[in-house]
C-alpha cells in the first residue's frame, strides 16, 4: 500500500488565507472595473466573518453589498468562505460563483474558486476548465492554481500532467510543501525513483522534526526498500 495514496481536494480558502488576500486593492481579488473604492457593507461583513467570527451575520452583510453593486468580487469571495465554514453544498457554491463570472468574467480569483467547487464535487474537467481560465488571468495564487490543477491530475491517474503542474508550483513558489508532498508519490508512482528521493530529501529539509519529514523519511524507506 503506498503511503501517499489519493490527493486531497487541494487548496481549500480559509478565513486566514482569504483575509491575507481580500481588500480591494489586492489584484486577486478586486471588486472590478471602476469599483476600487471600499464598500461599507462589504467592510462590516469582513469585521463580522474574520473579527466576529459571525458567519452567519457575515454572509448576510456580504450579500447585502451584492444587492447594492454585483461587481464586488470580494463579497462572492466572503460569501463562499462562508459557505465553506458551514458545509453548504457544492452545488450551491458552484451557483454563486458562476453568478459571481456573469458579472465579472476577468476575475481570476472566481475562476480559481469555482475550480475548488468543481473539484469538491469531483467534477474534474470542469475544475480543470476553471482552472485553466484562472490561469490566464492576473491572480496571486498562481502556484494553488498549478498545485490544484496537479491534484485532480493526480486524482485521475495522469501523472505526466500532475507533475507537471506540481512542478510550476515549486517553480513559482519554491517553499510549497504539499506540492512537494506530492511531488514524491507522483515521481515513485512514474518510476522516477531518483526524483522522488530528491524531492523527499527536500521536505526533510524545508521541514525539519514537522510532519512532511515524518513523511518523507517514511516514503524513503519504502522506496529503498
Amino acid at each position: 500500500e503506498r503511503i501517499w495514496g489519493k490527493s486531497t481536494i487541494g487548496y481549500r480558502p480559509t478565513m486566514d488565507t482569504l483575509n491575507s488576500i481580500s481588500g480591494s486593492a489586492t489584484p486577486s481579488v478586486t471588486n472590478g472595473p471602476g469599483h476600487e473604492r471600499d464598500n461599507a457593507v462589504l467592510a462590516d461583513a469582513r469585521r463580522l466573518i474574520f473579527q466576529d467570527r459571525d458567519l452567519a451575520r457575515g454572509r448576510a452583510a456580504a450579500e447585502k453589498a451584492l444587492g447594492q453593486d454585483a461587481t464586488l468580487v470580494e463579497a462572492y469571495s466572503l460569501i463562499n468562505m462562508c459557505m465553506l465554514g458551514t458545509s453548504a453544498s457544492n452545488a450551491d457554491r458552484i451557483a454563486l460563483l458562476r453568478k459571481g463570472l456573469t458579472h465579472c468574467p476577468e476575475s481570476g480569483h472566481l475562476w480559481f474558486l469555482l475550480g475548488h467547487a468543481y473539484a469538491s464535487a469531483q467534477q474534474r474537467e470542469e475544475a480543470l476548465r476553471s482552472y485553466a481560465e484562472a490561469l490566464q488571468l492576473d491572480l496571486l495564487e498562481l502556484d494553488s492554481v498549478h498545485y490544484n490543477m496537479g491534484n485532480v491530475y493526480y486524482d485521475m491517474e495522469d501523472l505526466r500532467a500532475a507533475k507537471r503542474h506540481y512542478e510550476n508550483c515549486l517553480f513559482i513558489n519554491p517553499d510549497h510543501l504539499k506540492a512537494i508532498h506530492q511531488l514524491v508519490g507522483t515521481c515513485a508512482m512514474f518510476g522516477d525513483i531518483e526524483s522522488a528521493k530528491a524531492y523527499a530529501n527536500t521536505l526533510i529539509k524545508k521541514d525539519p522534526g514537522g510532519k512532511e519529514e515524518a513523511f518523507a523519511r517514511k516514503a524513503l524507506e519504502m522506496i529503498e526498500n
